[in-house]
């Protein structure tokens, strides 16, 4: 964060992030993984389809797992706009598992 906005904009954006970028991003991030779980994974293996809670709950894990530390230009990013990417990069996860799914099956 640039240290030139006042505190009450960082505490706005945090706020923001936290309780509607955030969960937006989790619900995106839930409904991805059952999409691709259902297209991708039951088919070919006969596994059983995952609810979304379970996605969520998986979802949630995984970023525990893989979280790493921000570089100081992706500090520099604001938390919305991560989120917003967040989600972004999960749809277009979505539209090529979408094309996988079309082409292989």
């Amino acid at each position: 964060m640039t240290p030139d906005r006042p505190l009450s904009d960082r505490l706005q954006d945090l706020a923001l992030t936290l309780l509607v970028v955030g969960p937006i991003a989790l619900l995106v991030r839930g409904f991805v993984l059952t999409k691709m779980w259902r297209w991708l994974l039951v088919p070919p293996f006969g596994l059983p389809e995952l609810p979304l809670s379970a996605a969520l709950g998986g979802s949630l894990v995984m970023a525990l797992l893989t979280h790493r530390v921000p570089t100081a230009e992706e500090q520099e990013t604001p938390a919305v706009l991560q989120g917003l990417l967040s989600v972004l990069s999960s749809l277009i996860g979505l539209g090529f598992a979408w094309v996988v799914k079309t082409v292989a099956y």
